[in-house]
């Protein structure tokens, strides 16, 4: 009795063993999600820029770099069709990722200098964030009842030190299957999303809400959130039910070992 008391509590250990290793690697940010890997491609990159994006870049400022970034503040972008009604709406945080001569530098997007431009379609649309020094451009596309980015394209002109020569960071994803949300739904995700533009360019994303169709009175409609939020929420439940579990396991196991040998001191 008291043998298979012990396997039962082992079993019970082993089984939150599992659970930790099959979580654990849930949580990490990817650069890209659906079926198959996107592709990428840097600066010489010959994929021209959507309508949205500047063809030349402001020549008296240039965005300002560093080494120990703050979070990002939260935008929120609209594109009206012609019926003056919101057919895209999007809210994130924004941060640009430049490496140079093995230093990692930063920037951020200031949604108050931002401006979000673009056009809603039958199956495609297109969003670009335009800033001072760069843009940010998103490829919509629904189908089967699914709404999801198939291609981002990113820009940076700036310098990587004081006194530096401006330089042009960009890169673009192409056949990505991005922010995957059914159609008519909201995309959510507070967690970083990176996205790898090139080895010297990537841009992460926060505080993410995203929906290109389906918008009634101009809010968001139904969320469904990231696989990286969901493991955030669900996994310390799972945990700590668990631990739970293997406390009660225990307890019930010492009480009855400890009945069963009172009752053989007895017969003695």
């Amino acid at each position: 009795m008291e043998n298979r008391l012990v396997t039962i509590e082992h079993r019970a250990v082993l089984l939150l063993l599992c659970v930790l290793l099959g979580t654990g690697t849930s949580s990490a940010t990817v650069t890209g999600e659906g079926a198959g890997p996107p592709k990428t491609s840097g600066n010489q990159a010959t994929t021209p820029p959507s309508s949205g994006t500047p063809s030349q870049h402001p020549t008296n400022w240039t965005p300002l770099l560093v080494r120990n970034p703050k979070q990002p503040l939260t935008g929120t972008y609209d594109i009206i069709d012609r019926n003056g009604s919101e057919c895209l709406k999007a809210q994130m945080g924004v941060q640009y990722k430049v490496t140079e001569n093995k230093n990692t530098l930063y920037f951020n997007i200031d949604p108050s200098s931002t401006r979000g431009t673009g056009q809603c379609g039958p199956k495609t649309s297109n969003l670009t964030l335009k800033f001072p020094g760069g843009c940010l451009d998103f490829t919509f596309r629904e189908e089967e009842k699914m709404s999801y980015v198939t291609t981002v394209r990113a820009s940076l002109e700036t310098s990587v030190c004081k006194g530096c020569k401006r330089e042009l960071f960009e890169g673009v994803i192409t056949d990505a299957m991005l922010f995957k949300v059914s159609a008519g739904r909201c995309y959510k995700c507070d967690a970083w999303t990176t996205l790898r533009f090139a080895k010297n360019l990537s841009v992460k994303i926060t505080n993410a809400k995203i929906q290109a169709s389906g918008i009634t009175g101009s809010k968001f409609g139904t969320e469904e959130e990231c696989w990286t939020d969901f493991n955030r929420r669900v996994i310390p439940i799972v945990l700590g039910g668990a631990a739970v579990g293997i406390c009660l396991i225990a307890v019930l196991t010492y009480l009855i070992i400890r009945d069963n040998s009172a009752q053989g001191y007895e017969r003695l």
